[in-house]
């Protein structure tokens, strides 16, 4: 399970921008799940399939041996320190199978809560929920 802003022991920590998918409406980040061709210094997109180029600066340093850290397999969750002043407030979009018995059903309700409550201010929060059909809220 995924927490949201919950504290993780040895979190890697980067300073730098993200690599992003080329594809306009995928805009994922470079993950352990992406492939990567260090022949070609491509990485494919696990989402949408799309090979997408290694900025220049990973291009010069990386091979089998030498991996940036957001394609270390231990490091699924990594927080970017941005050079630039102004960010974009955090997203969080969240799931939930609404077709269990009550009794889990509150123990989601309540877990929601909390991390609702977690949430910085200026945050935007999707929910999906599904079960016979799906609804976005």
């Amino acid at each position: 399970w995924y927490t949201p802003l919950k504290a993780v022991d040895g979190l890697q920590l980067v300073e730098y921008e993200p690599v992003l998918c080329k594809v306009g409406s995928c805009g994922s980040v470079l993950n352990p799940c992406s492939f990567v061709d260090f022949r070609t210094k491509m990485w494919t997109c696990p989402f949408c399939s799309q090979a997408n180029p290694f900025p220049a600066h990973y291009v010069e340093h990386i091979s089998e041996t030498m991996l940036p850290a957001e394609l270390w397999p231990q490091c699924s969750t990594i927080e970017y320190i941005l050079p630039q002043v102004v960010c974009a407030p955090p997203v969080f979009l969240l799931v939930l199978d609404i077709a269990v018995i009550e009794e889990e059903l509150e123990q989601a309700r309540d877990s929601l809560q909390q991390s609702l409550a977690m949430m910085p201010q200026n945050a935007l929060v999707g929910f999906i929920t599904f079960g016979a059909n799906c609804y976005v809220h």
